[in-house]
């Protein structure tokens, strides 16, 4: 268990790039996938705070309650994508793959990266 906020902030980034190393397993050669891969890396690099606040923003305070509720209904249910870009591509490709796996994986995947 992280006892500081440094131990805390790296274990949520080394979580964080675990989870996008498995979506990345699960789609083949997806240029605009390792595109997000490699920006995010650049974010962590330069700036791990601004990469946390980034991600408390705009993930965790609109998502928070359904996060913590492991609402998996309202996330694939949801579309509240609006226009097409990288993200909506993204949150597309990550429903596909988790659609793809059998519940005990799914159970696994909502107990390591959550």
């Amino acid at each position: 268990m992280a006892t500081n906020k440094k131990e805390l902030n790296s274990l949520f980034i080394e979580k964080y790039f675990n989870y996008l190393t498995f979506l990345k397993s699960h789609m083949e050669n997806d240029s605009v996938f390792t595109s997000f891969i490699t920006k995010n890396k650049a974010l962590k690099k330069v700036n791990p705070k601004i990469f946390i606040k980034t991600w408390y923003k705009y993930i965790c305070v609109p998502y928070y309650t359904y996060i913590i509720k492991m609402d998996e209904n309202y996330f694939m249910n949801n579309d509240d994508t609006t226009n097409y870009n990288e993200m909506d591509y993204i949150t597309k490709e990550c429903k596909k793959i988790y659609i793809t796996l059998c519940d005990d994986e799914k159970k696994k995947i909502m107990g390591t990266y959550y």
